[in-house]
């Protein structure tokens, strides 16, 4: 059975081993026979726009790549990216909570 896969790896190239568990992932799943679905994707906390550089457009990339291979049914609409879903909880202040919780400081 074909294993298809991707990998992002989140780091900092200020340390010694940048990456390094992305990078032995990766590899590994390649001995296994593993077909990567993109390219490794290694994020750098120290770039000038910093791990967004890389993780925006791999992200982008991996939606792309699954769009094509597992496309959506007839008739089902994709989710507008742009658009969020109304939040499940709120939360509020109730003033005489905070009085009383700070009384017993």
């Amino acid at each position: 059975m074909l294993c298809r896969f991707a990998v992002l790896g989140l780091g900092d190239s200020s340390y010694a081993k940048f990456n390094y568990a992305a990078k032995k992932l990766y590899r590994r799943l390649l001995q296994l026979g593993g077909k990567p679905l993109l390219h490794l994707g290694l994020a750098d906390d120290q770039h000038d726009v910093g791990a967004d550089a890389v993780v925006d457009p791999w992200i982008v990339d991996l939606w792309s790549k699954l769009s094509d291979l597992y496309p959506l049914p007839e008739g089902v609409i994709p989710f507008d990216k742009g658009s969020l879903f109304p939040p499940r909880y709120s939360a509020y202040e109730r003033r005489h909570f905070i009085a009383y919780r700070q009384s017993f400081s």
